[in-house]
């Protein structure tokens, strides 16, 4: 269980951490050197005594601190006073809630009285309260049954009778039958998930209330054994018309049970962490906000992400090209391609190229590198000099609505200049 001194603190993408900082000590710094090994993707770059977070953002628990890394386009090396980044940090993790929210990757049901609540709690105990939310709404719903076999002794004679085991266990009591047959019950795969994802939360949230409500879940389960679920167990799960509904829970158990599996060595502290890269959150939710900005519209179709052979070779594999949104308006076809970052003044020559072929796939006659606004910025465009492969811009899209401070809710697509 976590202890009440658990503390929590706020970094940037792209800001530096060093040991001495923000109550991070020697000991924390080597506890996630070591996690950083052992992992596949590259979450933070290690310097002396210091780490550099990258693109990655979410929430990393590293023994009782809790670091949350929240997204902001890099505006190089400004320095705020302490209130101005307070400021900044309520402002991106309000950001970086809503688009978690907006894409579906946090589930949490926000209403205007625990809005401030919320966006108070710390970023892995949102993950927490999303998951008994909907753990919550399926125990009302009622838990799935499901036909599974099960060999065991009974007291009447139920379905195969296994011999060599009826003869090692019940030689002196005759009264009993040890078989096999078919159970009709709430054991089974998707149910022995969710008491899985609800122990590790009784274990996990800082949040007292939120440990006291999972371990009252867990009472309306029976004891049973612990099991640990792997990324195949889940690619197993087959949603049909009975356990359609277990489907957030199931994204959220994932995480949980997948993400948040301490890993600890010698004079060590336990690292867990949900990460998320800030490109693929950008990307979902521009495709995200662009279809509800233009849900009923019968000229807009927004399809999303499309792919289509690119290359192929005599003797074998292929290559494939993918966009990140595609979209026809207008019977006109438009490629968009999302960019978590601050432009040059010009495209990169791999993004002209990049974009040149989709129009090429695509048939599509403009294509638009899409990236945050950060100071106004006006969009730019140009025209390939192959009359067949359309043209390119560049286009700024905000972040935040009117008042500066929460994500924005509609976007309009771009225009090339007539």
């Amino acid at each position: 269980m976590l202890l009440l001194k658990t503390r929590i603190i706020q970094v940037f993408e792209w800001e530096a951490l060093c040991v001495g900082e923000k109550e991070f000590t020697q000991r924390h710094f080597d506890s996630l050197v070591t996690w950083q090994d052992r992992q596949q993707d590259v979450f933070f770059s290690v310097g002396h005594n210091k780490i550099t977070f990258q693109q990655w953002v979410g929430v990393i628990q590293v023994g009782q601190l809790i670091i949350e890394v929240l997204p902001k386009v890099a505006k190089g090396k400004e320095r705020l006073s302490p209130t101005e980044y307070a400021d900044e940090v309520k402002r991106w993790k309000s950001v970086l809630v809503d688009m978690l929210r907006k894409t579906g990757r946090l589930k949490v049901r926000i209403t205007e009285d625990t809005d401030l609540a919320v966006r108070q709690q710390s970023l892995l105990d949102l993950y927490f309260q999303s998951y008994l939310d909907e753990v919550e709404h399926l125990m009302h719903l009622g838990l799935v049954k499901k036909y599974r076999r099960e060999a065991r002794n009974r007291t009447a004679l139920k379905g195969k009778l296994l011999f060599q085991r009826q003869a090692e266990e019940n030689l002196l009591h005759q009264e009993r039958f040890y078989c096999e047959a078919s159970e009709y019950d709430r054991q089974n795969v998707w149910n022995e998930i969710l008491l899985a994802g609800l122990r590790v939360t009784s274990r996990m949230a800082q949040d007292g209330l939120l440990r006291a409500k999972a371990k009252n879940l867990e009472l309306s389960f029976p004891d049973w054994p612990d099991r640990r679920f792997e990324d195949k167990d889940f690619d197993r799960l087959r949603f049909d018309r009975k356990t359609k509904g277990y489907e957030p829970a199931m994204i959220l158990a994932r995480l949980i049970l997948l993400h948040l599996n301490p890993q600890t060595s010698a004079g060590r502290d336990r690292v867990v962490a949900f990460l998320f890269d800030m490109n693929s959150l950008w990307e979902d939710w521009l495709l995200s906000t662009y279809r509800s900005s233009y849900r009923g519209m019968p000229d807009v179709r927004i399809p999303g992400k499309k792919s289509q052979m690119f290359w192929a070779a005599h003797k074998g594999g292929s290559k494939w090209l993918e966009t990140d949104i595609l979209l026809e308006k207008d019977g006109r076809t438009m490629v968009l391609d999302a960019k978590w970052k601050r432009p040059e003044r010009h495209p990169a020559d791999d993004d002209l190229k990049q974009m040149f072929a989709y129009n090429l796939m695509w048939k599509s006659n403009e294509a638009w590198l899409v990236y945050p606004k950060i100071d106004g910025e006006p969009d730019r465009s140009g025209t390939y000099s192959f009359g067949e492969a359309g043209r390119l811009g560049m286009t700024f899209v905000g972040i935040f609505d009117e008042t500066g401070r929460h994500l924005n809710k509609r976007l309009s697509l771009p225009k090339f200049p007539e």
